[in-house]
């Protein structure tokens, strides 16, 4: 059984008990150094608020 690691607690734990959550946060271009909106896709424990916690943490 593959485990899948958790983007905020670093907890490994089987697919069914984790779950998709999608986090916005605030990025720059590397080149032009505009800032702009940016969102990635990560995998969080379901049972626990870690897809919540890292979306806050990203806000500052």
């Amino acid at each position: 059984m593959e485990k899948i690691k958790c983007a905020y607690c670093g907890q490994e734990r089987p697919q069914e008990e984790m779950k998709q959550g999608e986090i916005m946060f605030r990025d720059r271009n590397r080149i032009t150094g505009k800032a702009f909106v940016n969102s990635k896709t990560n995998w969080y424990c379901a049972d626990k608020g870690c897809h919540g916690y890292d979306q806050m943490a990203h806000e500052g």
